[in-house]
């Protein structure tokens, strides 16, 4: 059974504020972007950062599923899953682990089944995030 909450935000959005890459829409809006961490030893590193908009839907209390990645294949560097909405958003904690531009981000309602890791997105692409 799911539990189901009444959206309090505001009625239609569009990407969070600053620079954000839609990664894909689902039941949800999902967007992405990275920044670089300074001083790593491993060399470049990223933190990607995700923000998931209700999309007029209502929301649920299944949340969402994000991970980092690596190809070829589908081997995970990091993954969250997230549950707590606000105002209509969820935000993941930084994802950290992204050493290559060929690593993918992927996100998807956590409602659904297994990921379809195939329908990440390079986080090359991504903006930079923007405070």
């Amino acid at each position: 059974m799911v539990t189901v909450v009444g959206v309090a935000g505001p009625a239609a959005a569009g990407p969070p504020d600053g620079q954000w890459t839609k990664v894909h829409e689902d039941m949800f809006e999902h967007y992405a972007c990275k920044e670089k961490v300074s001083g790593s030893p491993y060399g470049p590193l990223w933190l990607v950062r995700t923000m998931t908009w209700v999309n007029g839907q209502e929301e649920y209390a299944a949340g969402i599923y994000a991970a980092i990645v690596r190809q070829p294949g589908t081997r995970i560097v990091n993954q969250i899953n997230k549950d707590r909405w606000f105002y209509g958003w969820i935000g993941t904690d930084s994802l950290y682990g992204s050493m290559f531009r060929d690593d993918r981000i992927y996100i998807q309602g956590a409602y659904y089944g297994p990921p379809d890791y195939g329908r990440a997105i390079r986080v090359g692409s991504l903006r930079t995030c923007v405070s």
